[in-house]
């Protein structure tokens, strides 16, 4: 049985809320953040919260929608939640990992404060993947997220896939494609260190993809990498408009110093764009821009 965590009804300010990877849901007059706990994110972990707000400055919160159950496979990497409202039915998509492999996977609520209820896992059993988001290209839906090769000539590569879905997103409907690798962005920079990653080569990461249509007909892509000035947000673009068209990458990038942002329209029609600042252990905190890509046309 759903056991809530937190209690209900405390009041923050936006620099008092202290998690990773932030998602905004707007619906019915009212902004719903998700995100990762960032206490537990690289140990163990058991849930996910939503704070509730009507102006992006004051929230109420953190309410847990999902409480690991006892026996649950799921121990570690409760990360990214990101919450679509659909028809009737809340779906929230999500990293959940077991100490051996990382996961995309589906939870369903009637309601966007939970409780919700596990379906499954999404991603192949065995793959290494994280930070799923949804891309309804046409009448094709679409997981994107970053999936992790097994290492290779001593390098890791984190490449950005897209999986078609059924409607109801209950499972895939096709295999996944590579849409790009991180090694193709300019101003992307490999890591190097043997202890954290296992390899001595180079290794480059993907999280956080957004997909946003342009007013031209393209698609444009932000995600998350490491740059030279530490966690970095990049664009993409498929001048096709098609997610599964040829993408480039432009070589300066959008957003420095923080990253794993998403795009949203405020209440009064406004388009933001949020993220964790800084990236570091226990200090980072929902930041809220104005979304301006004129330059990426």
């Amino acid at each position: 049985m759903y056991k809530p965590f937190y209690v209900r009804g405390k009041m923050m300010k936006t620099n008092e809320i202290n998690i990773r990877d932030p998602y905004v849901l707007v619906d019915n007059g009212h902004y719903y953040l998700y995100g990762t706990r960032s206490l537990s994110t690289w140990g163990k972990m058991d849930g996910f919260d939503v704070y509730v707000s009507t102006d992006l400055k004051n929230w109420t919160g953190p309410t847990e929608i999902f409480h690991r159950p006892t026996g649950f496979w799921a121990d570690q990497n409760f990360w990214a939640p990101e919450c679509y409202h659909v028809g009737n039915e809340y779906r929230l998509i999500t990293t959940l990992g077991d100490g051996h492999e990382k996961s995309i996977n589906l939870l369903t609520a009637s309601s966007p404060v939970g409780p919700f209820t596990y379906q499954g896992r999404l991603t192949t059993q065995g793959d290494n993947c994280i930070d799923g988001t949804i891309y309804q290209d046409k009448d094709q839906s679409y997981l994107v997220y970053s999936h992790a090769l097994a290492p290779h000539n001593e390098q890791i590569m984190n490449v950005m896939e897209a999986l078609p879905l059924r409607n109801d997103w209950r499972q895939a409907c096709g295999e996944a494609k590579v849409l790009f690798t991180p090694d193709q962005a300019p101003w992307v920079k490999a890591l190097h260190d043997e202890k954290i990653f296992g390899v001595k080569g180079d290794v480059y990461l993907t999280d956080g993809p957004s997909l946003i249509n342009q007013a031209d007909g393209s698609l444009l892509m932000l995600w998350s990498s490491i740059g030279e000035h530490g966690y970095t947000v990049g664009v993409a673009k498929s001048d096709s408009g098609r997610l599964t068209g040829k993408w480039h990458h432009f070589s300066k990038p959008w957003l420095k110093n923080g990253g794993h942002g998403m795009p949203f329209t405020t209440l009064d029609g406004h388009k933001q764009y949020v993220i964790h600042t800084p990236n570091d252990f226990t200090k980072e905190r929902p930041c809220f821009m104005a979304l301006n890509l004129s330059s990426y046309q």
